[in-house]
């Protein structure tokens, strides 16, 4: 899909590089409490680090600094690790890490008029920008194209683990169903529209189960530009009909509909394919292809 030379899809940095080798390590388990979070995504990039890793792209941060954390990378740089960090996505000059600590350096994103992109941050920390915004990327799983009876449309991505449709299109009635924080009446026969919070992905899409729902889709709660988040519900099995992930905008669009009367929509599942997505986190990896194509030359 990004290979290159192929004359289909996108095409990365550095494509076709026989000299660079990736790995990657999950830092995002389902079951790791929030205020463990940090030291095990310090442990992924150790790991990284301590298996030859001479570039690591971290596209992740949040608010909390910790002087550990800060020694980690340090020591990372005085062996030789190159990490590159996203600077964050909320619009403002607060720092946010590992993005802002000094050994690391800190994307910021530009959009297509090479103008610091709305959402991008911006503080003394941030070391580099590149390109961040309505980037094309490939993306993993099963993409879902969602039509309301209005013909618009909405894009959502199923989350990782729940059962797969029986066919890659059908349609249902759209019913609220709160936080999804218990059983949900009216589920029977219908789509669960949910709100993120609270308890887990499995719980609330188990809810939308055990009330007859066919299909739930969980909306972020929190302001993400309109775009997608990415969940999982940490191991097959656990739910059987599937669960998706929507921004927030647009699952709020959907649930002021449905307050309003009754609603229908249409669902087109695609494996795979490309998307349209923004960020810092989007940016970051241009500079890591950049950084690795460099490393590679001098080794």
């Amino acid at each position: 899909m990004a290979t290159g030379g192929n004359d289909l899809g996108i095409v990365g940095v550095i494509p076709n590089n026989k000299n660079i080798c990736l790995m990657h390590a999950r830092v995002f388990p389902d079951d790791v409490d929030s205020g463990q979070l940090e030291s095990v995504i310090d442990a992924g990039a150790e790991w990284c680090a301590n298996n030859g890793a001479r570039v690591i792209n971290m596209s992740l941060g949040g608010p909390n600094y910790s002087r550990l954390s800060r020694a980690i990378y340090e020591k990372m740089e005085e062996e030789g690790t190159l990490v590159i960090a996203a600077a964050g996505n909320s619009g403002s000059s607060t720092g946010m890490y590992p993005a802002s600590y000094p050994t690391v350096m800190s994307v910021a994103a530009v959009d297509e008029n090479m103008k610091r992109a709305r959402f991008s941050q911006y503080n003394s920390q941030v070391d580099i920008t590149a390109p961040g915004d309505r980037i094309l990327s490939t993306v993993p799983g099963i993409g879902v194209s969602i039509v309301d009876q209005t013909s618009q449309k909405y894009d959502a991505s199923k989350i990782e683990y729940s059962a797969n449709p029986e066919t890659s299109t059908f349609s249902g009635r759209l019913v609220d169903c709160g936080l999804g924080n218990r059983v949900c009446v009216g589920a029977r026969g219908n789509i669960c529209l949910i709100e993120r919070g609270d308890i887990t992905f499995t719980e609330k899409t188990r809810n939308c189960e055990d009330g007859g729902g066919i299909a739930a889709i969980i909306f972020n709660n929190e302001y993400d530009w309109g775009r997608s988040f990415a969940g999982t519900l940490g191991e097959p099995g656990l739910v059987g009909i599937p669960s998706m992930a929507m921004s927030q905008r647009d699952g709020q669009s959907l649930l002021t509909k449905i307050r309003r009367g009754s609603m229908t929509i249409g669902m087109e599942f695609k494996l795979g394919g490309y998307a349209t997505i923004s960020g810092t986190s989007m940016a970051s990896p241009h500079v890591v292809g950049v950084a690795a194509k460099v490393s590679s030359e001098h080794q």
